[in-house]
């Protein structure tokens, strides 16, 4: 039997009873719609920091660790919002150099 290791954390200073039922749920397959919305939130603004600074000025290692949080959510919310042609897209989206003369 495969034995997970515990990430010795307490969820509950993150997490709320609801918002781990939602993301149990969602991991075992079995989420209703609500469920699916409140663990992607979640997700995104608890656990991944989307809206919080990353910026540490004593601690550059937590500086990186939280852009890194804060790059995991950005990309949830990204494909959240992005019409379903921009992934079969041929050509990537180019945006335009402001910076060119």
């Amino acid at each position: 039997m495969n034995k997970q290791k515990s990430l010795n954390i307490r969820l509950e200073e993150f997490i709320n009873e609801d918002q781990f039922l939602a993301i149990r749920a969602l991991t075992q397959g079995n989420a209703n719609e609500s469920q699916q919305k409140l663990a992607i939130t979640t997700l995104m603004l608890n656990i991944g920091g989307f809206y919080q600074g990353s910026f540490d000025q004593d601690n550059a290692q937590n500086t990186i660790f939280n852009e890194g949080r804060r790059w995991i959510a950005r990309f949830i919310y990204e494909v959240g919002i992005a019409p379903a042609t921009y992934f079969r897209r041929e050509t990537p989206n180019k945006r335009p150099n402001i910076n060119k003369k």
